[in-house]
């Protein structure tokens, strides 16, 4: 079994490292394999601390379904606002310092970038030792 992987940034640099692997009597817990990433990111010129563990990535990948059900379905949009709306509330509680309401759309849209940049870095990342591994 493999162990965790814990991700730590400092500023905009992510760091990572492997935790020893777990004796085979905590097999059966897998699955919390945690990832916390600490950001920073700016909105309006005020400097924000976002967490982001695995929850927190999960309700900004349900956030971004749910701007494209808006988007493709206009007349769902009243139901899906308030989901939207929940949605961004539950994702700023991972944010310090507390955002204003003024801040929150910038502020979304930073998280969803530092989400996807990071996303994209781990697919790299594990495309990378797929390859190695069909190499030997």
């Amino acid at each position: 079994m493999e162990g965790r992987l814990i991700v730590m940034s400092s500023g905009h640099d992510f760091h990572t490292k492997q935790t020893p692997p777990r004796s085979k009597t905590f097999k059966e817990f897998e699955f919390f394999n945690l990832t916390m990433i600490t950001k920073k990111v700016n909105a309006n010129g005020v400097e924000f601390t976002v967490r982001l563990t695995d929850q927190v990535i999960n309700q900004v990948n349900n956030l971004k379904n749910l701007y494209n059900q808006a988007y493709e379905d206009a007349e769902s949009f009243e139901q899906v606002s308030s989901e939207i709306s929940s949605t961004i509330n539950d994702i700023a509680t991972a944010v310090q310092p507390s955002p204003s309401d003024g801040d929150l759309d910038d502020l979304i849209q930073e998280i969803i970038k530092a989400v996807d940049n990071k996303t994209a870095q781990i697919q790299k990342e594990l495309e990378g030792k797929s390859a190695a591994k069909s190499k030997k």
